[in-house]
């Protein structure tokens, strides 16, 4: 997969890896884990959805500014599947 669709990934999920070369060597497998991770984090009230203010005060600016484009299914909330699909879609998987 291009390095340029891994930053995009990157940039839309949130995650805050500085560096193109650490998003070029991640496997597919430790970019669901850390976005699973990160989206446990963020879940602080514990639906199983985020809100665009949980993303925001998770640090996670980035799916915070791109909320609607993640939010597939229009209700105002991002789920661990919305973002899971994303994930694979941009391995390809």
């Amino acid at each position: 997969m291009p390095a340029f669709r891994k930053r995009v990934l990157l940039a839309v999920l949130g995650f805050t890896v500085a560096s193109a070369a650490i998003a070029q060597d991640q496997t597919y497998e430790e970019a669901l884990a850390e976005l699973r991770t990160q989206f446990r984090r963020a879940d602080v009230n514990g639906d199983g959805k985020l809100s665009q203010q949980e993303a925001s005060n998770a640090g996670m600016s980035r799916l915070a500014s791109n909320f609607r484009r993640v939010d597939t299914d229009r209700d105002g909330f991002v789920t661990l599947p919305q973002l899971e699909a994303r994930l694979a879609d941009q391995y390809g998987r």
